[in-house]
Parts: C-alpha cells; sequence; structure tokens
C-alpha cells in the first residue's frame, strides 16, 4: 500500500538482483495484497534481464540510462552493503536498510509523511 501511496508522489523503480522464479512469486505477492506491479513500481530493473547484477556498477549506469534519473536527487535504499556503497559511489543518496526492515529508516518515514 505504502509504494502505490509513494509512487503517486515520486517515480519509484526496482533494481533487483532477482531470478525470474522468485519474480513471479513476487508479483504473486503483490497481487495477493490487491495490486498489479505497475501500481506500485514505476519500472522493473530485473537483473536477470538485464544480464548483470549489483553491487557492479553497469547496472546503476544502466537504470540511470533507461530512466533518467538524477542519482543526486535520488534516494536508493538497499539491505546489502556492497550494493548500498556501490549507489553511493556513483552519487546516490544511498540508505542502508535491514532486510525487510526498511520502515525504520528516517529517509523511509520522511517519505511517506
Amino acid at each position: 500500500q505504502t509504494l502505490a501511496k509513494l509512487k503517486k508522489r515520486y517515480k519509484v523503480y526496482l533494481l533487483s538482483n532477482i531470478s525470474d522464479v522468485l519474480w513471479e512469486n513476487s508479483v504473486k505477492q503483490i497481487k495477493s495484497c490487491g495490486f498489479e506491479p505497475e501500481e506500485c513500481f514505476d519500472d522493473f530493473l530485473l537483473s536477470y534481464e538485464m544480464g548483470v547484477a549489483k553491487p557492479d556498477v553497469r547496472i546503476y549506469e544502466m537504470m540511470i540510462a533507461k530512466t533518467g534519473l538524477n542519482p543526486a536527487t535520488t534516494i536508493y535504499f538497499d539491505d546489502r552493503e556492497d550494493n548500498y556503497k556501490a549507489g553511493k559511489s556513483l552519487g546516490f543518496h544511498s540508505v542502508y536498510v535491514k532486510t525487510n526492515n526498511i520502515e525504520q529508516s528516517e529517509e523511509w518515514k520522511s517519505l511517506i509523511l
């Protein structure tokens, strides 16, 4: 629900190191909550489709090229320290969060207010 609300105010992208099977499971979970994935995200950048995975800087460069994001004005959340650091090295406002605990992040809280 929160992602769908955020998408009404911000661009929301998913950049994920995910397999096709895990992505299909994620889509089922999103739908079980009463949403279509497109209601929660403007685009999905999936490593298995892109042929490169985080923390390889190329995946971030591909994301920037595809979406037109400006790293300096983009908040990037990740639950792996190496991915967080890669995003930060490209100028993103990177936020390291505990897995499945994004709600505890001050940056996240400021977005949903």
